[in-house]
């Protein structure tokens, strides 16, 4: 794939720590980020989170199952190495009160949410307070 050839990467993806992928899914944003020091993959809604972590669950669990084989793929074809095992991961579904926002805001939250997430958790949160 061409945009893994080195001409267009400044950094070693293989080194990297987590890989963020911002995901439409039934019209909205959403963040799936799998950290591979923790072997996590976290999902982060900003629309569904105020129904908590089980509707985010049953919202995403088919998704992630698609993206994480893919994901798999992806780093055993072009990144063997380091050898981080891709099965059995762990997934939080991430619900955090105040935090969400409704459908048109998804992608800003999304992005927002990419920036500031540390591997763990949300370092700040996006509200509709602090956002106007």
């Amino acid at each position: 794939m061409a945009m893994f050839d080195h001409h267009y990467l400044t950094y070693n993806i293989a080194q990297c720590r987590m890989v963020i992928a911002p995901t439409l899914v039934e019209a909205d944003w959403s963040l799936y980020v799998w950290n591979f020091d923790r072997k996590t993959i976290v999902i982060l809604d900003p629309v569904t989170m105020v129904s908590g972590s089980q509707a985010v669950m049953l919202k995403h669990n088919d998704i992630v199952d698609k993206m994480h084989e893919a994901m798999t793929t992806c780093k055993e074809v072009y990144f063997p190495y380091p050898n981080v095992p891709m099965q059995d991961w762990q997934r939080e579904f991430i619900s955090i009160d105040g935090a969400h926002c409704d459908s048109s805001k998804s992608g800003l939250y999304t992005m927002f949410y990419a920036r500031y997430f540390d591997g763990k958790t949300l370092t700040r949160i996006l509200t509709a307070v602090s956002h106007n």
